[in-house]
């Protein structure tokens, strides 16, 4: 019997999944929460993104997740600038992903085989002018920095930008980063990157990823600038095609692989983390195995104040908290409770208010 085959020309290109190499594009997924305020160097609240600073940049400004967005989203990022600041030295703030080298390998990048790709996005600005796109390869040796034009303040409007293929530079292929996509916000003239339509070397600071030559600044130095992103896409070829929609379960799996977090449903609702027993009379030991699935690398953990937290059958907080053997699998949670028990008894861990939660970080 003859076998018959797909006639991949006749198929629309927007057939094909896993064509965006970003995650997290639609901003749907938060599981840090939605809001966010003065970010440390690196400060995510949507998943996969992070508002960055560098060279000592004092960054005051509040980031959320909102549901204003352009027709075919229903949320979007948005960074409002606090208070003006005047650059200096290498001051810079971005908005970045950096991508997994195992999620971009297929591109080639730095070989004479790599391939160019176009990323798309919708952004929204009450500031309007030429603003700053970088991509920056693993070491930050090798960049190419574009333009993108915000022409009306306060409406939504589409981007495509194409990125040509770099035939040097190191674009690591493992679980370590590969490339860094930067939405730049603003630097000092020293420290900005070169516009062009090739790949070359600025300066290996992390401020020059931050930044184009004859972009605007005021996203950086404006108090009350805003700044909005939805629909971000990244993918092989010239031509920026729908974007794609990707269930929110997904997503979520996606996101996983670099941050999971546990932690309650709503006020009255609780989150059981676990269960194990006593190997002391005061100290339990929980066996625990990510439940997003493995991880990218060993993650570190991290847990809120434990008086949001509830060791059963007891119904008492613990006194203390510390993760063993964390690797990428999973790891061992070591709970202190502030009354003896019988040795060898069972015991639980529950998440017991909204605001408590146990994370596990693995970003890149």
């Amino acid at each position: 019997m003859a076998v018959s085959r797909i006639n991949e020309a006749g198929l629309n290109v927007n057939q094909y999944g896993n064509r965006n190499i970003l995650i997290n594009g639609a901003m749907q997924v938060a599981q840090r929460g939605v809001t966010g305020t003065t970010p440390t160097t690196d400060n995510y609240v949507l998943d996969r993104f992070s508002l960055s600073r560098f060279g000592a940049y004092p960054d005051n400004a509040t980031q959320t997740q909102e549901s204003d967005a352009p027709t075919g989203h229903y949320k979007s990022y948005k960074m409002v600038r606090n208070s003006a600041h005047s650059l200096t030295g290498t001051n810079a703030s971005a908005f970045i992903q950096r991508i997994e080298g195992q999620n971009m390998a297929h591109l080639n990048w730095g070989l004479s085989t790599a391939k160019s790709c176009t990323i798309s996005f919708w952004v929204k600005s009450n500031q309007t002018g030429d603003f700053p796109l970088i991509l920056a390869d693993s070491g930050n040796a090798l960049d190419i920095g574009k333009l993108y034009t915000i022409s009306s303040a306060n409406t939504w409007e589409y981007k495509t930008i194409n990125i040509e293929a770099p035939t040097a530079g190191t674009f690591d292929t493992d679980n370590t980063t590969a490339a860094t996509v930067s939405w730049g916000f603003g630097a000092v003239d020293a420290s900005r990157t070169a516009q062009g339509t090739t790949w070359g070397s600025s300066n290996t600071s992390g401020s020059s990823k931050s930044m184009v030559t004859g972009a605007s600044t005021a996203l950086s130095t404006t108090s009350g600038a805003t700044w909005q992103i939805t629909g971000v896409q990244m993918e092989i070829g010239d031509t920026a095609t729908d974007f794609e929609h990707r269930t929110f379960a997904d997503e979520l799996a996606k996101c996983h692989r670099y941050y999971q977090r546990l932690f309650t449903t709503g006020t009255g609702d609780r989150q059981m983390i676990g269960a194990g027993h006593y190997n002391t009379t005061t100290g339990i030991v929980i066996p625990y195995q990510h439940y997003g699935g493995p991880m990218r690398a060993s993650p570190a953990g991290s847990v809120s104040a434990l008086n949001l937290l509830d060791i059963e059958p007891f119904d008492v907080e613990p006194t203390a908290f510390t993760f063993g053997d964390l690797t990428k699998l999973g790891c061992w949670m070591n709970i202190t409770d502030p009354s003896a028990r019988t040795q060898g008894f069972a015991g639980s861990l529950f998440i017991d208010i909204s605001s408590g939660f146990v994370a596990f970080d693995a970003e890149l």
